[in-house]
């Protein structure tokens, strides 16, 4: 592992280039693993928390999965925390974080950073910093250590396996064998393996945090990470990919890396905004999950941080102040179906980051022109902590949009998450978020549609993309959203007469 490190270190991909302060990255606690080392004197192994002052060291971090195996005795809390400053004996740690430990250590390192020891876990102020700077802590580390185990099987495999061997054992995968004799009567034999381009080595694509949210950040952000999967250790940085086995991967060839995604991105701001949508949110980040659905934005923050860097705009709970039109058209999986739901999803309602589970913007950023008459006249976000931050978790609050409406008319209660309505006389596909039913007790149902942009490429050029509400309040102009639609006129024309002949009024979207 040593060259590889070596490499890396001399490298200029290991920062994205921003000059945040470097505290701002700083964890306020790390590990020191050589705290209480068991030697001849001493047999009992510990190690301990200690407060990061003055400067901080070099250390490395732990990318795991939280699970069952993961009881309140192996965490930091209030009650504990004295005693974990004072000493932690490794017996009373779980596997991965013992072997976490010994890795540290292996790499002359002191450090080690661990979410559940390092943060006091039942203390909301504390988890509330903590974890708003947990994509600048990964950042800022040496090295992470990425668990893919299942339960408490520890960082380290049995009995490691070539990848070579994987490939013939996928049955989706093509293969052709050539078989030559040389000269002196041996048989040499060259398999060619073919599939599906892919970014990560094939022993990564089975590992359990791959579809983690908290993992998203800490591996994109991650200078550099060993993946410790089930079949062999696995090295990555934003330059390439080291398998155990030392036999190429087919990835390292066309791609960069997983962790090296953001240096891939155009610099033009339409490209790196499109891929934030359809690349980030939608391409990897909403389909995974989460043990507390409300942490899906505060465990993008380090992500998007960068992005705002590239982009100079405002964060506005998982959409950008300047695309706001078309970061509001968002939709749910269409091929769901549709279960009654009370009126609980999270606030507010207009980010992708309310509900759970996959969303996809349906228009291309490039064949999407915002409404010219939409404009966002004012903020009021609630964040959660004493310190309210942009990018950290939020509460609630609305925004006051100035924009066209008209009225969508659903016939009948929706048994799918995409049903047929109308607009007047034009047809609208509607994606429906959540099927609250006494909004549809007295069917034909009309709810208000803000007209949020329109199609400007040849095949969607006649299409008006809407944001579907239910009013809140009758007299105070406040409303929920309830879903994404689109109206498709005969004629150009057509549609520029209909919405010309609307008067923009100011709305409150919760």
């Amino acid at each position: 592992m040593r060259p590889v490190v070596d490499r890396s270190e001399a490298s200029t991909l290991t920062s994205w280039g921003r000059t945040e302060p470097p505290e701002s990255k700083w964890p306020v606690r790390l590990i020191d693993v050589h705290a209480f080392r068991a030697n001849e004197t001493s047999k009992k192994d510990s190690v301990r928390l200690v407060e990061v002052r003055g400067s901080c060291p070099k250390y490395t971090t732990l990318s795991h999965r939280w699970d069952r195996t993961l009881t309140d005795e192996h965490k930091t809390t209030l009650w504990t925390i004295d005693l974990h400053r004072a000493r932690i004996p490794l017996d009373e740690l779980t596997l991965k974080f013992r072997d976490a430990v010994e890795i540290t250590r292996r790499m002359g390192i002191s450090y080690l950073w661990i979410d559940a020891l390092c943060i006091i876990q039942d203390s909301d102020e504390d988890w509330n910093a903590e974890s708003l700077k947990m994509g600048g802590i990964y950042e800022n580390s040496f090295l992470t250590i990425a668990a893919n185990q299942e339960g408490d099987g520890g960082c380290f495999n049995k009995q490691s396996m070539p990848h070579d061997y994987l490939h013939t054992e996928r049955k989706d995968m093509q293969s052709v064998e050539i078989t030559n004799t040389q000269p002196d009567g041996r048989e040499s034999t060259v398999l060619f393996h073919y599939e599906k381009r892919r970014r990560d080595p094939l022993p990564l694509r089975s590992s359990i945090l791959n579809n983690r949210g908290w993992i998203y950040q800490e591996r994109i952000l991650s200078p550099r990470t060993v993946h410790f999967t089930q079949t062999q250790a696995v090295w990555e940085c934003r330059e390439m990919y080291k398998l155990e086995d030392l036999l190429p991967s087919p990835t390292a060839v066309f791609d960069l890396t997983f962790s090296a995604l953001i240096l891939k991105d155009s610099t033009r701001v339409r490209d790196v905004v499109d891929h934030w949508h359809r690349g980030i949110v939608c391409g990897d980040y909403s389909r995974r999950d989460f043990t507390a659905p409300e942490d899906r934005l505060i465990a993008l923050a380090g992500v998007a941080k960068i992005w705002q860097y590239y982009i100079n705009d405002t964060y506005l709970a998982g959409i950008w102040q300047s695309h706001l039109a078309f970061g509001l058209a968002w939709m749910r999986d269409e091929h769901r179906k549709l279960a009654p739901t009370a009126e609980n999803c999270r606030r507010p309602t207009w980010t992708w980051a309310s509900h759970n589970g996959f969303v996809a913007w349906w228009p291309n950023h490039s064949s999407f022109q915002p409404e010219a008459r939409l404009a966002l006249r004012k903020t009021e976000l609630r964040y959660c902590g004493n310190k309210p931050e942009t990018f950290g978790k939020v509460d609630g609050g609305f925004i006051t949009i100035e924009g066209v409406i008209s009225q969508v008319v659903v016939q009948s209660i929706p048994e799918n998450a995409a049903v047929s309505a109308k607009m007047e006389k034009f047809p609208v596909k509607f994606f429906v978020d959540s099927l609250y039913p006494k909004d549809y007790a007295s069917p034909p149902v009309r709810f208000p549609a803000l007209a949020l942009g329109h199609g400007v490429d040849t095949t969607h050029w006649i299409r008006t993309y809407l944001l579907v509400l239910k009013p809140i309040s009758s007299t105070q102009l406040s409303y929920w959203r309830v879903g994404f639609a689109y109206v498709d006129f005969q004629t150009l024309e057509q549609r520029t007469k209909f919405w010309a002949g609307i008067t923009p009024q100011v709305i409150h979207l919760f």
